[in-house]
């Protein structure tokens, strides 16, 4: 005797519940999957290693008569391995053009990974070499009225010793005592720099160094004179102290 329908459609509706929840349990599952190992993968990047920085440099040149651009070269500490988890800040919101380690190995996909107190901050993984370099464009001219060059940077974190540094235009001169001489670049602007020591992560360093330019760096330059007078006598007290000592007698 055949069962009746009202049975038939009964035992028809608990299945098709039982496989609709069955589905629904399975798909709760395996959405779990990925999201548990997402949240465990985030976890794990926050608790990276962020390398410090024994000596940061940042330095200002001019790129052509209307643009600026900003150098940041940055070596790890003594104490810091390879490979070496990074991150540098540059001021929220500018094109950086390139960010990766000395000599030209650009890291992949420079951009910010965060913003935080008006910085952009860059992550990167150093490999081969132990000093990240990171460039980007200055809105603004870093020309003072004295005329002086202007230059401020913010570290991320402590640094040991942070170079502000500027590139002035060729046959210019830097007579105050305070910054230090760099060298001179291709076409012989020379750069002068103000060192910090033992820098504060998060806080903001200007200065403006004043310097004069078109000076004349030939013989007649007073300056220049000066120098070489100074050079004289120091070369003139070391070969009296030489040659000028007392000889001990042969009876000693």
């Amino acid at each position: 005797m055949s069962k009746p329908e009202s049975y038939n459609t009964r035992s028809f509706s608990q299945k098709t519940v039982f496989t609709v929840l069955a589905l629904f349990a399975l798909s709760i599952a395996l959405v779990a999957i990925p999201i548990k190992t997402f949240a465990a993968q985030s976890a794990d990047e926050q608790n990276v290693h962020i390398a410090q920085f024994g000596t940061l440099q940042y330095k200002v040149r001019p790129w052509d008569e209307e643009y600026w651009v900003a150098l940041i070269s940055a070596e790890l500490a003594e104490h810091e391995q390879l490979p070496a988890t990074i991150e540098i800040a540059v001021p929220e919101g500018s094109h950086v053009y390139f960010f990766g380690e000395i000599g030209g190995v650009q890291f992949p996909n420079p951009t910010p990974i965060r913003s935080e107190n008006g910085l952009d901050v860059y992550t990167g993984i150093l490999t081969t070499g132990r000093i990240a370099h990171l460039e980007y464009t200055l809105e603004a001219n870093p020309v003072g009225p004295e005329p002086s060059m202007n230059v401020s940077y913010t570290p991320l974190r402590n640094v040991d010793e942070l170079h502000l540094i500027a590139a002035f235009p060729a046959n210019s001169a830097v007579v105050d005592t305070r910054f230090e001489y760099m060298g001179s670049g291709p076409e012989g602007e020379p750069a002068f720099a103000y060192i910090v020591e033992d820098a504060t992560g998060g806080q903001e360093y200007s200065i403006s160094i004043p310097y004069q330019a078109d000076v004349d760096l030939s013989a007649s330059n007073p300056l220049v004179v000066a120098a070489l007078v100074i050079v004289m006598v120091v070369f003139a007290i070391g070969v009296f102290w030489v040659f000028g000592r007392k000889k001990p007698s042969e009876d000693e």
